[in-house]
């Protein structure tokens, strides 16, 4: 899959942020969207019943939502 250099370099920010980062796919009728998921703070435990699970999109500029 190919994504665009701001993507790349969202999702790398997003690798420094988060414990897990999955595997990014895209988005059914997104044009270029791509989502992730993402659990745990950097740093934090994960797998507890309090840990942050999120899947945020990431736009074709980078933009980074939930």
């Amino acid at each position: 899959m190919d994504y665009t250099t701001q993507q790349k370099q969202a999702l790398d920010k997003l690798r420094k942020k988060w414990a897990i980062v999955g595997k990014p796919y895209l988005l059914l009728g997104g044009n270029g969207c791509l989502m992730v998921e993402v659990e745990g703070a950097a740093g934090e435990a994960v797998g507890s019943a309090y840990t942050d699970c999120y899947t945020l999109g990431i736009e074709r500029d980078g933009y980074v939502h939930s």
